[in-house]
């Protein structure tokens, strides 16, 4: 945002979370935004990766905000 000099830096691995959804609530006296690396996409055929029972899986995110 170079009105009050700030960056919102996000990184992920793309091949693990392959997609990504973003969601707004504009509720009257309410905003909310969400920013969801994700392994589906939300439309009508919501395929997703399944991790098997007793399976571990590790997914690194790295969310950075600075000033410039």
């Amino acid at each position: 945002n170079p009105k009050i000099r700030k960056r919102f830096d996000l990184l992920y691995d793309g091949e693990d979370l392959t997609e990504f959804v973003l969601w707004k609530s504009r509720a009257s006296g309410d905003y909310a935004l969400g920013i969801e690396p994700s392994t589906t996409k939300l439309d009508d055929h919501f395929k997703y990766k399944t991790i098997r029972s007793g399976e571990n899986k590790k997914n690194k995110i790295k969310i950075s905000i600075s000033s410039y």
